[in-house]
């Protein structure tokens, strides 16, 4: 199965660069930076992407929508790692076919118009009092929970 991440208007460039490495380290097909996400080369990303920028395919697309019709296209499976009241827990989500993981904006979330058109809704359960974690840190568990169904052999 491929995996593909695409980053709905994340304003961080430190989380950015933090999820293009996790994007190398889980070797994820292709990140997909939308809207006012910050793109290479920018010296921020390099910050916490630590290389791992020339190792990671990605291409920028401004409407998050048209990345996503595309990939419907080619018969990805769009989930939103989103806390709605109706999400799946993560850890019971089956992965079973190409899949593109969406992360949102660090305080607005995803979409409205980009959780329409999700196949599933999940999230990461949340046992402290905050009900979200920091967007990087959620897309490593959930990217690593998608390489752990469909392994890749470790290097």
């Amino acid at each position: 199965m491929e995996l593909f991440v695409l980053l709905d208007h994340i304003r961080s460039a430190y989380n950015v660069g933090s999820i293009f490495r996790t994007c190398d380290s889980a070797s994820v097909d292709k990140l997909l930076l939308t809207g006012w996400c910050a793109t290479p080369p920018n010296p921020k990303l390099d910050k916490t992407a630590l290389g791992s920028i020339n190792n990671v395919q990605w291409e920028h697309h401004c409407r998050p929508q048209d990345a996503i019709r595309m990939l419907k296209d080619q018969g990805f499976k769009i989930v939103c790692m989103e806390t709605t009241k109706d999400a799946k827990l993560l850890f019971s989500y089956q992965y079973q076919h190409d899949t593109c993981l969406i992360f949102g904006n660090e305080e607005t979330g995803i979409s409205p118009d980009l959780l329409n058109l999700a196949d599933e809704v999940i999230k990461i359960p949340q046992y402290g009092i905050k009900e979200s974690l920091n967007v990087a840190s959620a897309a490593a568990i959930a990217i690593y929970e998608f390489r752990r169904q469909d392994p890749k052999p470790a290097k």
